[in-house]
């Protein structure tokens, strides 16, 4: 969080994801946000990313790349891996999750026919 500057936010299935809401420090290493649900999602179970706004002016320093190499000024990262999914909803639910921004990364490629356009398809991607 330091090396890049991270602002971190939260946001569930639940919400607009163009607003998720601000997580604050609560503790040397740790943040915490408080999401609001209306009472209607009592007992769902609901999806949870956590996000990170770097600074860019951090992030281009040397100890932030040499951390997260892939980071570039492209608005919030989202977490890498799987989105979190909370046990069903009770009154006040507490979730604690351990995000990872700065993971490493491995090309992709997939090679097929496609029968639907007659060609042979390569995809590729990072994942």
């Amino acid at each position: 969080v330091e090396h890049c500057g991270f602002k971190l936010f939260a946001a569930t299935s639940l919400q607009d994801a163009a607003h998720p809401t601000p997580a604050k420090r609560s503790g040397p290493d740790e943040f915490s946000a408080a999401i609001e649900l209306h009472n209607r999602h009592m007992y769902e179970e609901v999806g949870l990313s956590v996000y990170a706004e770097p600074n860019m002016t951090l992030a281009s320093a040397a100890n932030c790349q040499a951390l997260c190499p892939h980071l570039a000024n492209q608005g919030l990262t989202v977490q890498l891996g799987p989105f979190y999914r909370s046990p069903p909803l009770q009154y006040f639910t507490r979730l604690e999750v351990w995000p990872e921004f700065c993971g490493s990364w491995r090309n992709l490629s997939v090679s097929f026919f496609s029968s639907a356009i007659h060609r042979s398809v390569t995809l590729k991607t990072r994942v």
